[in-house]
Formats: C-alpha cells, sequence, structure tokens
C-alpha cells in the first residue's frame, strides 16, 4: 500500500493489487494478503480505513492485516513507527470491532466461488528479460492498457508467460487456474516466447480472440530460427506482421475505413484484432462479450465493483471512490432477483 502511505490524498490503487490478486488465481489460491493502511498517522479519519479495505476488496484482496498492533509503547521506535498502532493506547480502540467486522465481511463475501473475469492482459516478461540486468524495461504501456480497462469497468487478471503456455484451451476459453478467459491482451509485446505464441495460436484456433496492441510481437528467445516462427505465426494470426508496421500511416483503418482496428477471423470463430491505439480496446472487447457491468454516470470512473460467483448466485462488491455522495446508473449482464 505505498501509494496510501506516501500518498495525499490517500487511494488504494489497482496496479500492485490487481497483480497479486491475479496471481492467487493463477494458483488456485483462496486467500489474497497484503498488509494494509499503514503510515496512515494518528489524525486519520476512520472512514479513511473503511475506504482502504473496501477498495482492496474490489480489486480482489480478501485477507487484510492492519499495520500495525504494538503490544508497548515505551521506545521511539514503537512510538513512531509507520502511525498507528491499532492496540488499546490508541483513542480509536473503542471503534476498531465495527470496523474489523466490515473489514471480515469483505473478506468472507470475495472469498467466496470464483471471480468472474473474462480478459486477460498478457505480462511482458520477456521484454522485462530482454535487455537483461540492470535494463530496466518501459512498463509505462502495460500499465496504461490496465487503467483503460479499470476506467471502463471491464475485469481483467494478469497472466504470466509461464502460466500461459500450462494453460488448457477448452471452449474457446483459456483455462489457468481459477480463470477461464475469452480475451488475451498483448500490450505492446515484442520478445515473446516460442510456447507462448504456439499457444495464443492454439486459443485462436479453437475460437478464441486476442488482441495486439500499439506493436505485435516479433522476436523470442531462440534467436533468428525462433523469431522466424513468431513473425510466421504473427502473419497467420493478424495477416501483418510486425515489419510491416514500419511506415505510421498504414493500419490505422480496417479494409472499409470504419474502424480504427483490423481483425481477422478463422473458420472456428477465433479473431485476432490489431490497433495501434489503445482507446479502441473496449470496443474490441465488447464486439466479443457483453459488458459483464456498465455505469452511467458522469462520474462512473469512480465506480469500481468485484464479481464472483457462488454456485448459482452472482455476487458483486460495489464502491463509490469518490469521498462524496454519488448516484450511479448501473447495468449488469447477469439476470435473477436482487438483493442488497
Amino acid at each position: 500500500n505505498e501509494e496510501y502511505r506516501y500518498g495525499f490524498p490517500r487511494m488504494i490503487d489497482w496496479y500492485n493489487t490487481k497483480q497479486i490478486s491475479s496471481i492467487a488465481n493463477l494458483y488456485n489460491r483462496k486467500r489474497v494478503m497484503v498488509e494494509a493502511m499503514g503510515g496512515g498517522g494518528y489524525t486519520i479519519p476512520l472512514e479513511e480505513y473503511r475506504y482502504g479495505f473496501s477498495m482492496l476488496g474490489a480489486y480482489g484482496i480478501n485477507m487484510f492485516i492492519p499495520h500495525l498492533f504494538h503490544y508497548e509503547m515505551n521506545t521511539p521506535e514503537s512510538q513512531s513507527d509507520w502511525p498507528p498502532s491499532w492496540f488499546f493506547r490508541n483513542p480509536y480502540w473503542k471503534y476498531f470491532k465495527p470496523l474489523a467486522d466490515f473489514g471480515s465481511r469483505i473478506s468472507f463475501m470475495i472469498s467466496q466461488g470464483d471471480e468472474v473475469c473474462d480478459v486477460a492482459v498478457l505480462y511482458p516478461l520477456t521484454g522485462a528479460w530482454e535487455g537483461g540486468y540492470p535494463d530496466k524495461s518501459d512498463d509505462t504501456f502495460y500499465k496504461d492498457v490496465q487503467q483503460n480497462l479499470i476506467d471502463n469497468h471491464i475485469n481483467y487478471n494478469v497472466i504470466d508467460p509461464e502460466s500461459l503456455v500450462k494453460a488448457t484451451i477448452a471452449d474457446e476459453k483459456i483455462v489457468a487456474g481459477k480463470g477461464k478467459y475469452s480475451i488475451l491482451v498483448l500490450p505492446e509485446i515484442q520478445p515473446i516466447r516460442t510456447e507462448a505464441i504456439a499457444q495464443i495460436e492454439r486459443f485462436v484456433e479453437n475460437g478464441g480472440m486476442v488482441i495486439a496492441l500499439k506493436g505485435l510481437p516479433s522476436l523470442s528467445e531462440l534467436g533468428p530460427t525462433g523469431d522466424e516462427l513468431v513473425n510466421s505465426t504473427v502473419k497467420k494470426l493478424f495477416g501483418i506482421k510486425a515489419s510491416d508496421l514500419r511506415q505510421q500511416e498504414y493500419y490505422h483503418w480496417n479494409a472499409d475505413k470504419t474502424k480504427h482496428y483490423i481483425s481477422k477471423s478463422n473458420p472456428e470463430g477465433g479473431t485476432a484484432y490489431f490497433s495501434r491505439f489503445l482507446a479502441e480496446l473496449p470496443e474490441m472487447i465488447h464486439s466479443r462479450i457483453n459488458p459483464d457491468l456498465q455505469v452511467l454516470s458522469e462520474n462512473a470512473g469512480f465506480f469500481h465493483f468485484n464479481h464472483h460467483r457462488i454456485d448459482n448466485i452472482e455476487s458483486y462488491l460495489f464502491v463509490n471512490d469518490r469521498n462524496s455522495a454519488e448516484k450511479y446508473r448501473i447495468s449488469i449482464r447477469e439476470t435473477g432477483t436482487p438483493s442488497i
């Protein structure tokens, strides 16, 4: 929670939280734990901690460790170590149970059933390896893709190349751990493992959908022979390869000049999309799936949610990220009898 500790106004960001909740789904873990709300100081209102638990839950965290409980306060270190101390010497202590109960309810709710998530984003790990130590890879676009999905209320999980390779392809989905993904997004992936591009090809051949943004894979871990394999597979999937994108004026439009993206489909219903423009991502995704959730409000970007399926029950956690009351009109694709 570094952004909560060091930033102001305090906030819970999606970046770290979505990465670790994704890992939990990939490895079939029921609990996703974080040390939470450290460094808030002694003057922070309890409502901000309530907000913190809520937002962590919206991003898939379901086990909270409030930082921290000092058994004694008789040393400078214990008095000043990332306050507050939650224990009995804190004036808040008599109000802690309602807050703890609130966090417990979220923790229980988010740990039941399986998260509903249609989209996987390929973690650009191979790109991080490419430069070698101590080279630092630029993950700006990788973050931008996730921000776009969050802003448009499209839930996603990150999937690393190894997990993608080990995944099962079934019923037009990538089945990896608890996740069943209909769509795979490649955020400007250039180097890619040959096993990973082969798995993507199998996914599309079985009716899946892959979206490449800004660039196309062109390099492998096997040198020129592997590069040739990657490029030929990309050409087969997308109809173009990375070297075709050198001139910026090419591939801004589809053939009919009606969309700012191109697509190539196969008889099995599998489709590969490419766009230079991140703004096209939601439309491409919704060409395949109905939105899980839509929000109408001038402040819709402040609405966050978590959707779990528990047997035959659709369970949603809705969170208003504003420090003021808001009205949101929401539409969900699931039908049934609602209760709160």
